[in-house]
């Protein structure tokens, strides 16, 4: 069998052909010029995935949430998942690893009900079918977790937003002794199964909790596996036996947790331990051309909301800075060039209606096969030349460069 580093060079290697530059398919550059650049940030705008949220419960709503208690448990469930998504830690492993902590410039966004715009997108169903009441893991019954009928049953607006749904263990399991209720779940592309959240809320009760500090500690431990089940959502895959595309998630023998600092737990995202904290580089540029590729799932996951231009989302090329784009971006305001600064564009902006580009005196924009455009069915202002007598600003075209879609 090939060793792992080179069954990850040819899947580097494969990625890079998947991913040569075409402007037909809105989607150009490779891989790793998808991971965001710490240097230039905003140059990254964060995208946000988004949700539905689902509560299955049995014919007479037992064993799960209910209404009362869902919009609680699952504003909270998104709010402290996007705060570890925020805040994640860098990698255990391997010990004394140089793997930087990049930002993951991706959050989740709760949708609103399609019965009622000013209400969460969270939806209590009565399940009256017992074969479908509960999450089963088994692979050989009818009712698996591998069997889209969920998504089939009960999914709201499949394709345009990520459909999450909770359930619950079987009682006849809970109430077996050798029974070990936990969090599990599964991610496919267009929907995520969990389970035991209410299992793990009303544990919490039984031990003299409040109802909000139960309610708090099950949605932070819940959290963990919401991004581990959207990550697969979004393209990774488990990194502890290798074969991820990744060489910066080592594999690893697989631990819960270690309080010896010379032998840690991994702490990645996509391992099966207690932090589930970390996302690698490698595993960030995975998501982000998932996201650039507008012909994938996950880009139709995505608010659009680099359709609006917003005053404080410009980007400042600064003078003497010289910055090469080579994979594509939906940005949200207007790119200025400053005073003998570049901007070089390999791929495809789209800019917001009624963004525009402002070139500075001695500023250069070099369309190298890239293109500006709208994607929203709008148009932009285009370029604004800021004049000084003979300081001139220049744009030139290589390679079929060009822009389109703008107001002339």
């Amino acid at each position: 069998m090939l060793n792992r580093a080179i069954r990850n060079s040819i899947c580097i290697l494969i990625s890079w052909v998947l991913f040569i530059p075409t402007l037909n398919a809105q989607f150009c550059g490779n891989r790793l010029d998808y991971i965001p650049d710490t240097s230039r940030i905003d140059d990254f705008p964060i995208r946000y995935v988004r949700i539905n949220l689902h509560v299955i419960a049995d014919a007479q709503g037992a064993y799960n949430f209910d209404d009362s208690l869902s919009i609680q448990f699952f504003t909270s469930l998104i709010d402290i998942a996007n705060y570890k998504l925020r805040v994640k830690t860098s990698m255990n492993l391997p010990l004394h690893n140089t793997v930087p902590n990049i930002p993951c410039r991706y959050q989740y966004q709760l949708a609103s009900s399609i019965n009622d715009a000013t209400v969460p997108a969270i939806y209590l169903h009565m399940e009256t079918n017992p074969m479908y009441q509960f999450f089963n893991s088994a692979h050989t019954t009818a009712n698996n977790v591998y069997s889209t009928f969920w998504y089939d049953t009960y999914g709201i607006h499949k394709g345009d937003e990520l459909n999450v749904f909770f359930l619950s263990h079987h009682p006849d399991s809970l109430n077996s002794r050798t029974y070990s209720a936990k969090d599990q779940g599964v991610g496919p592309a267009k929907y995520v199964l969990m389970a035991n959240a209410f299992q793990l809320y009303q544990q919490n009760i039984a031990k003299g909790m409040s109802k909000n500090d139960a309610i708090v500690n099950t949605a932070s431990l819940t959290a963990n596996l919401l991004n581990h089940e959207i990550g697969h959502s979004l393209g990774l895959m488990h990194t502890w036996n290798g074969g991820d595309g990744c060489d910066d998630t080592p594999m690893n023998a697989g631990c819960w947790y270690s309080n010896d600092p010379a032998n840690p737990c991994s702490n990645n995202m996509m391992d099966y331990n207690a932090a589930q904290s970390a996302i690698t580089p490698c595993q960030l540029s995975i998501i982000h051309s998932n996201f650039a590729d507008k012909k994938s799932s996950q880009y139709q996951l995505l608010a659009p909301i680099w359709c609006e231009k917003k005053d404080s989302l410009k980007i400042i090329i600064y003078p003497n800075e010289h910055i090469v784009w080579s994979g594509s971006k939906d940005l949200e305001g207007d790119i200025i060039i400053r005073n003998k600064a570049s901007l070089e564009i390999k791929c495809i902006v789209s800019l917001p209606k009624n963004a525009k580009v402002v070139l500075y005196p001695e500023a250069s924009l070099i369309l190298n096969g890239g293109l500006i455009t709208n994607t929203c069915s709008e148009k932009w202002k285009g370029i604004q030349y800021m004049k000084k007598r003979k300081l001139k600003a220049k744009v030139v075209y290589l390679a079929g460069g060009r822009i389109e879609n703008y107001i002339e």
